[in-house]
């Protein structure tokens, strides 16, 4: 939608207007001399009536004729979704499944989660928290979904020798402080936790409960990555940890009681209590299902809370006016170079 309007280039209406009346009555005074005087001057009606037209067009340049484009855009998604990730040295494990009947790591298996639900919440904000021996805001809030695709995608399992057992309430304190934060910066918003892990607590100290996140979180899902029947653990050090540990060494963490290759199983009971907690779902891809499929009927009321905006562009509109008069003095200043000649 496109409007018609004035914005006085000197900025105040009224000096404006008091502008335009001062050159159009010194116009006014000029004709009628002229016309009094017609007798005696050498001027002509057309150079009275070009004069005007220069006064005329002076005052509609102060006044300052714009155009005003009106549009109308979809306001910023008020979702955000909250991502704690699992790096403990159990999630190197190699028997998870995704889409498809390959092994891959757990961690591997965690960050296509991570992708699949991003694609869920395109125009989302975004947090990202991991956990092993400790806990860390890697990613505050943010809607530079590059951002957190980029963390997810560079985080690595924590060295073996520096883990002191999994302990699956490592980000609880992290999560309240920033969703509390959250909720006082952006009290409308709807906050979604997605909470990723192989559920395997090997602490000594009692869970603590997830409930406390109930009062803040309005939807996601608790995801198992994994297998029931476990796998192996690679003993990984900081300088090959990766997202594929397994492909850097042969050496595994040995279980102390048997002396031999502990075992890692996903504990589905766990993560289940969690995502009860919490009062949110309990996903776990495997080989036929991904997190696309599994979360598509959580993400729906949550992935878009879109309002229309209308905005309003200002274009001036003074350049056919300022070529006009450009135009005419153009005109006068060679009518009266030519009088002047004249009477050489």
């Amino acid at each position: 939608m496109t409007g018609f309007t004035f914005i006085p280039l000197f900025g105040n209406l009224w000096l404006t207007i008091v502008m335009c009346v001062v050159v159009l009555g010194a116009f006014g005074i000029g004709c009628g001399l002229f016309v009094r005087h017609r007798l005696t001057s050498d001027a002509t009606a057309l150079d009275w009536v070009r004069r005007g037209l220069i006064a005329v067009l002076l005052c509609v340049a102060a006044l300052g004729p714009s155009t005003v484009t009106a549009t109308k855009t979809q306001a910023v998604n008020r979702t955000d979704v909250f991502f704690a990730f699992d790096v403990t040295g159990s999630m190197a494990v190699a028997d998870a499944q995704y889409g498809s009947s390959a092994r891959i790591t757990r961690l591997e298996a965690a960050k296509k989660t991570v992708d699949d639900i991003m694609g869920l919440y395109k125009s989302a904000s975004y947090a990202g928290v991991s956990f092993g021996t400790g806990a860390s805001l890697d990613v505050p809030l943010t809607p530079d979904s590059r951002a957190i695709s980029n963390w997810a995608h560079n985080l690595s399992v924590e060295p073996t020798a520096v883990s002191s057992g999994s302990s699956l309430d490592a980000p609880l304190d992290t999560l309240i402080r920033t969703m509390q934060q959250t909720r006082q910066d952006h009290p409308n918003d709807l906050i979604v936790l997605y909470y990723l892990s192989d559920g395997e607590q090997t602490s000594t100290t009692e869970r603590r409960t997830f409930s406390s996140l109930r009062t803040f979180v309005e939807g996601g899902a608790s995801i198992g990555l994994g297998s029931t029947a476990g796998g192996r653990v690679p003993l990984t050090e900081a300088s090959t940890s990766s997202s594929n540990p397994a492909a850097n060494t042969q050496q595994w963490v040995t279980d102390p009681s048997t002396k031999k290759p502990a075992i890692s199983k996903m504990d589905v009971d766990n993560l289940k209590d969690i995502a009860d907690e919490v009062s949110i779902d309990y996903l776990h891809p495997d080989a036929t299902t991904t997190a696309t499929k599994l979360t598509a009927n959580v993400s729906h009321q949550y992935s878009m809370l879109a309002t229309n905006k209308t905005r309003t562009h200002v274009s001036s509109f003074v350049w056919p006016v300022a070529l006009a008069l450009f135009g005419l003095i153009c005109w006068e200043f060679a009518t009266a170079l030519s009088k002047q000649r004249r009477y050489l």
